[in-house]
């Protein structure tokens, strides 16, 4: 998931946790892994509801919304093949 970095940076501000080290603490990892987090703005929904529970927020307020006008038309259809391949696997193996 793609999180918007100044909505986490806001709500950071709103929940009292002015370092990445308060924010690693509520969250139950490192200032570094934060940090890695924040760096990239690209995360697991695993790790997204950790940062949003720590942050005392809805996880739709620090995300990214994403639209289809967002994809390049290649990267759709690679993510579509994707997506496809990994349905038929799971039917494959039932």
């Amino acid at each position: 998931m793609n999180l918007d970095i100044n909505k986490v940076e806001i709500a950071m501000i709103n929940a009292n946790l002015m370092t990445l080290e308060a924010l690693g603490e509520k969250m139950g990892c490192s200032k570094q892994n934060v940090n890695v987090i924040l760096d990239r703005c690209r995360c697991s929904p695993k790790t997204v509801k950790k940062l949003a529970d720590a942050l005392n927020v809805p996880v739709e307020q620090i995300i990214k919304e994403t639209t289809l006008e967002q994809f390049s038309s290649d990267a759709l259809i690679d993510e579509l093949k994707r997506r496809l391949k990994t349905s038929d696997a799971r039917y494959e193996n039932t």
